[in-house]
């Protein structure tokens, strides 16, 4: 090889390191950040609640979330974004205790008489909410609409499938238990407890 050859390899090579360089010095730029969190409270309201809650159900589930462009039913490429994510909640089932009507036929005989068992919360607990293998489309962008849109539907497929494993069923069982306990105590002999 001529001295020619060898300096334009050189000065070829020196230009790719260059351009390396400049390449990672913008990535690590795009990396900062500046972050401010303004909070102001619009509105409060404290309210009294009559429940009682006579079970609690706790789940943790993983979903897969994956979202493509399509034409024509066909996934236009560059498009995927998806994204896993662990989730942790709870609901919980009960009575709403302004339903309840109690008579008192006699001084040994009580008849309560409620509605039948709800889900009184449903909540996802947003500090145990863990992300893995994140992926933006590059005409596809991840945002926090997807994540709420998924997580809300998670929510309400908890809630459905607890309610068909027998939720509020277990619910109106402990209830009564509950409610015979209390009434048994008060030295009632007959009890008569019924969901309407």
């Amino acid at each position: 090889m001529d001295f020619k050859k060898i300096k334009r390899y050189l000065t070829i090579g020196l230009i790719i390191l260059v351009l390396i360089g400049i390449f990672i010095g913008f990535l690590k730029l795009k990396q900062r950040r500046s972050n401010a969190v303004i909070s102001k409270t619009i509105e409060e309201k404290v309210s009294r609640i009559v429940e009682l809650s006579t079970i609690k159900y706790n789940y943790t589930d993983v979903l897969s979330y994956k979202d493509s462009k399509q034409v024509s039913g066909l996934n236009i490429p560059l498009t995927e974004k998806s994204f896993i994510v662990q989730y942790s909640g709870y609901l919980k089932a009960g009575i709403d205790m302004k339903s309840i009507e109690v008579n008192l036929e006699n001084k040994d005989t009580i008849q309560v008489v409620m509605d039948k068992a709800k889900v009184l919360e449903n909540v996802i607990e947003e500090e145990k909410v863990k992300f893995f293998d994140e992926r933006d489309g590059i005409f596809n962008k991840l945002n926090f609409k997807d994540l709420y849109e998924v997580l809300i539907g998670e929510k309400e497929k908890m809630k459905a499938d607890a309610i068909e494993k027998g939720l509020l069923t277990e619910a109106e069982d402990n209830a009564e238990e509950i409610l015979l306990s209390l009434l048994e105590a008060m030295e009632f002999k007959n009890i008569i407890i019924r969901f309407k």
